[in-house]
């Protein structure tokens, strides 16, 4: 029901570009787009990390390897590899070719990604509360995590497309249903015509200017309306002045400038009257299962295929710290740190690798490749802000700039602990003396409750 009112929603405000069926990726222009597309990549991250497990409360990590030499030399092997990577996206730059931002952030993040991993599997870490006996521990964590990814996103991303589908098709027809009939009319500069097979065109009889976007890959290029930007012009872009014709054949849209450069469309669609819209529509609508609910199945696939590797990864690399063994606080927040960059590195890699295969797999089927292109960087990134080390960081930080906390709080903890206000339980600390920290709380109470007064300067 939720999906069904965020989707009539959606519907609503996007207007007639989702009349021609679900075509993720090609509706680019315009704040609407923008905001739909920004809303679903949130929830698909949550989605992820809720399958993952990343929101229940954050403990301390530990190192996967801890205690295993084998465990540390395939971490070596790992950063190798990743580092390796890097060098090949960044390769075209290193022999003074032109190279995008993406690849740059890309490269980059490989060889960060590597250097947490070495740094990781040099350090012994701290013990880890799970008995690591047996090599393939974290391979069939990894294993386990990937099927239940796999799973879990397949039926949540299927079941939520196929209602997007449904609710963009039954909204669709009744607004087409209304269609005027234009074969053969002319309604201004467009001229309308329908075929016998049913496909049908509307030509303008003046020239309309517009971007052309060549994308990578050879896949179809996608026109825009002159004066709009494009978000991939770091390619080729091309501008033109000429006759365009939009064209409906088996429900698929697209536009012919010149006659003869195909296109997609959606964005050029309020170039066109409403009625030469909602007609071009109506025969969109007679291909509901190619048009509205298989795309919606394809994103629901695609969901899966990003949700069930970085689901393993992050079930694989997440081992908790033994927190009533442990030597001290400060070794058991650098081993949670170390051990949380390298996982949140990792998965943004191979979250990374599998959008470029997905973006190569899907590059003519409607911009699916976007929806996966785009999803890397916060998969890896996001993650931190769900951890204890980044938790901490972020209370310490507001703390201290509040002025409620010293800026060096581990060495502020240290000193009350060798002075003997403060007790080590593990990786803990406790205060020694229970009346000094009922009088602490009670002092916090009363200065909330107590209106805040000036006091008089000498």
């Amino acid at each position: 029901m939720a999906t069904a009112a965020v989707a009539t929603l959606g519907y609503t405000l996007a207007g007639g570009s989702v009349q021609f069926g679900l075509q993720f990726g090609t509706v680019t222009d315009g704040w609407v787009a923008e905001l739909f597309g920004g809303a679903v990549f949130g929830v698909l991250i949550a989605l992820y990390f809720g399958v993952a497990g990343l929101t229940r409360h954050a403990v301390p990590l530990g190192l996967p390897w801890a205690g295993s030499p084998a465990g540390r030399l395939a971490a070596q092997a790992g950063g190798g590899l990743l580092a390796l990577a890097g060098l090949v996206v960044i390769r075209p730059w290193l022999f003074g070719h032109d190279l995008g931002v993406w690849p740059m952030v890309a490269g980059a993040l490989c060889f960060a990604a590597a250097l947490c991993l070495w740094a990781a599997a040099r350090r012994q870490g701290v013990r880890t509360a799970v008995s690591h006996a047996g090599e393939g521990r974290i391979a069939r964590r990894f294993v386990t995590g990937l099927l239940h990814g796999w799973a879990v996103c397949l039926l949540v991303g299927v079941a939520a497309g196929g209602t997007v589908g449904a609710v963009g098709y039954a909204l669709s027809a009744v607004e087409t249903s209304r269609a005027p009939e234009l074969d053969g009319r002319r309604l201004g500069t467009w001229s309308h015509q329908e075929t016998p097979d049913g496909d049908r065109t509307v030509e303008s009889s003046t020239k309309i200017a517009g971007v052309l976007v060549y994308p990578h890959g050879g896949s179809r290029l996608t026109a825009y309306p002159h004066g709009s930007h494009p978000p991939s012009c770091d390619h080729k872009c091309e501008s033109f002045d000429a006759r365009v014709t939009f064209r409906v054949a088996q429900g698929d849209l697209r536009i012919l400038v010149d006659g003869h450069t195909a296109a997609h469309a959606v964005n050029m669609l309020p170039e066109l009257p409403k009625q030469s819209r909602t007609w071009l529509a109506q025969s969109a609508t007679r291909h509901p299962l190619d048009r509205f609910l298989l795309p919606g199945a394809m994103g629901g696939v695609l969901i899966a295929l990003i949700g069930g590797p970085a689901t393993g990864l992050y079930r694989a690399l997440s081992a908790p710290s033994d927190l009533i063994r442990a030597a001290n606080p400060q070794a058991t927040l650098r081993t949670d740190r170390i051990a949380s960059l390298s996982r949140s590195g990792v998965v943004a890699v191979m979250t990374g690798g599998v959008s470029a295969l997905l973006a190569w797999a899907f590059a003519s089927r409607g911009g699916l490749d976007h929806v996966a292109a785009q999803m890397w960087v916060p998969m890896g990134t996001a993650a931190l802000a769900l951890t204890a080390w980044g938790q901490l960081a972020v209370a310490r930080t507001w703390l201290a700039l509040t002025r409620r906390l010293p800026w060096r709080l581990m060495t502020f903890l240290d000193e009350a602990h060798r002075r003997g206000v403060l007790r080590q339980s593990g990786a803990h600390y406790e205060f020694r003396h229970l009346r000094m920290q009922q009088r602490l709380a009670s002092a916090t109470d009363a200065s909330q409750e107590t209106p805040r007064t000036t006091a008089p300067t000498a």
